[in-house]
């Protein structure tokens, strides 16, 4: 690849400064959060973990079932409203998002007291949490109230504000989280679920309030029927919302009943693990890549050129974080944990090779969100849970706990196979040759020291990933230059 045109290196350049921005928000959150999970991995063990695990899990599914996907499709409708650059239109769409949130709030609160019975014994197998579920039903509607609060500001693509929001929470969480454990321990789950979803609510409004809104009026009918738009897409998102949140809740239930709960305890903080030191990458495509997408819904050459670019980006800054973490899986397990969970490292490091395909498979999910096309993007997601959930539950039995990683990646692979050929036929997508040439570089990368993980000694395979390390970094800063000339930048 040559040197990028003037164009293009706009292009590049906006991508990574938004990713920037949020990617360094991520990192002083990943720093916090290291010291949170580190001093909770003591103070609560693997069992604690799971407990508060299977407690959010409870409630997330609920919340997501009863919520409707409004906090996502509200996105798209206010990116289009904004758009329009007229006040009126972005108020109403606003003060309509507002009301419907309310309404979903009272009505999942409502409906985890009734169902906490239930609940509770399908999820512990006693009635022994019955309370803690109807304690943490205040958080649904709080949870819906910030929810749709963010989706104000990242519909309007207030990504400074976002990025405020952010940090300020994962301070209120640490200084809540660390001071109700240290004093109370395990008891202090429940106390720590409800004021950090309170923190949240919170700081979400103390952002979201500077939006400056024209006064409008509007029906109870005209909010009904205003709302019916946001719930097409919504109804589809909360579909794939319940999904996810529900492979995850059985594969939790199933190995706390099959095992104990502390395999749910290494599954959740494997699952965390994976994810959080991409998430300044992947943050970047949900907060801003997905609203300048749907601005441009229409447009596939656009669309096409846009899906690249975010690939690419996501593959230079992601490729040598999961280089990185293969070869010192353990090492941040007990940095991060404890020597307590070693027992889960195999799981992490499937689970961290399995994102260099979760890099390039979310841009194109974003491509049906965008267009509205809910029916693919709920086949989608159930072709990649029903992959993940079959694939476990037919190899736990011979492979245990790994199993969850092993089904993990083949789950990707076969969604990114579905929604390659589904843009194909939809909007003429075609992989540039870069994102070709980028994956496939730190495919080998990812594979040859994930293999050396297993196959070498601990002194050999740190040597060997140290190497591959090097390279991968030698190889994103030589790409990154060509995009956005960063000697100059420096």
């Amino acid at each position: 690849m040559g040197h990028a045109s003037d164009l293009e290196k706009k292009s590049f350049h906006n991508i990574l400064k938004v990713t920037g921005l949020i990617g360094g928000t991520k990192v002083i959150n990943v720093i916090i959060n290291m010291a949170k999970t580190k001093i909770l991995a003591v103070l609560l063990g693997p069992f604690g973990i799971g407990l508060e695990g299977l407690l959010l899990s409870t409630t997330n599914l609920m919340s997501t079932f009863t919520g409707l996907g409004l906090n996502f499709s509200a996105v798209r409708e206010i990116a289009i409203a904004n758009g329009t650059r007229n006040p009126e239109i972005v108020s109403k769409t606003i003060l309509i998002l507002r009301r419907w949130m309310w309404f979903t709030g009272i009505i999942g609160m409502l409906a985890l007291i009734v169902l906490a019975k239930q609940l509770s014994f399908y999820s512990f197998g006693n009635f022994n949490y019955v309370n803690h579920i109807r304690i943490l039903s205040i958080t649904l509607l709080f949870g819906a109230i910030s929810g749709g609060q963010s989706a104000l500001l990242q519909g309007l693509r207030r990504i400074k504000d976002m990025a405020k929001s952010s940090i300020t929470g994962v301070i209120t969480g640490f200084i809540i989280s660390i001071t109700l454990y240290l004093i109370w321990g395990i008891d202090a789950i429940v106390p720590v679920i409800l004021l950090n979803s309170l923190a949240i609510l919170y700081r979400t409004w103390w952002y979201s309030r500077k939006v400056r809104i024209v006064k409008v009026v509007l029906s109870l009918k005209e909010t009904f029927f205003g709302g019916i738009s946001m719930l097409k897409l919504g109804l589809y998102k909360m579909g794939v919302g319940f999904i996810g949140k529900g492979t995850n809740y059985l594969i939790m239930v199933y190995l706390a009943k099959s095992t104990n709960i502390h395999a749910t305890g290494f599954f959740k903080a494997s699952w965390v693990l994976a994810a959080i030191y991409l998430n300044f990458v992947l943050d970047a495509m949900s907060k801003d890549f997905y609203p300048k997408l749907s601005a441009v819904q229409n447009n596939f050459h656009l669309i096409n050129k846009m899906v690249n670019e975010q690939a690419v980006v996501a593959l230079l800054l992601g490729g040598p974080i999961i280089v990185i973490m293969l070869t010192f899986t353990d090492f941040i397990i007990v940095l991060l944990y404890s020597s307590d969970f070693l027992e889960m490292s195999s799981l992490l490091s499937i689970l961290v090779f399995a994102t260099i395909f979760k890099l390039v498979s979310w841009p194109l999910g974003y491509v049906l969100i965008a267009k509205g096309n809910g029916p693919l993007f709920l086949i989608s997601e159930i072709i990649w849970q029903f992959s993940f959930l079959i694939f476990f539950y037919l190899t736990f039995d011979n492979l245990g706990l790994i199993s969850a990683g092993i089904s993990y990646l083949i789950a990707f692979i076969v969604n990114i196979i579905f929604l390659h050929f589904t843009l194909k036929y939809l909007i003429k997508f075609k992989w540039d040759n870069n994102v070709i040439k980028h994956f496939t570089f730190f495919f080998i990368c990812t594979i040859i020291v994930f293999f050396g993980s297993i196959l070498l000694a601990k002194l050999n395979s740190y040597m060997l990933g140290s190497f591959f390390i090097s390279l991968s970094l030698f190889y994103s800063y030589i790409e990154l230059n060509k995009l956005i000339d960063i000697k100059n930048i420096l």
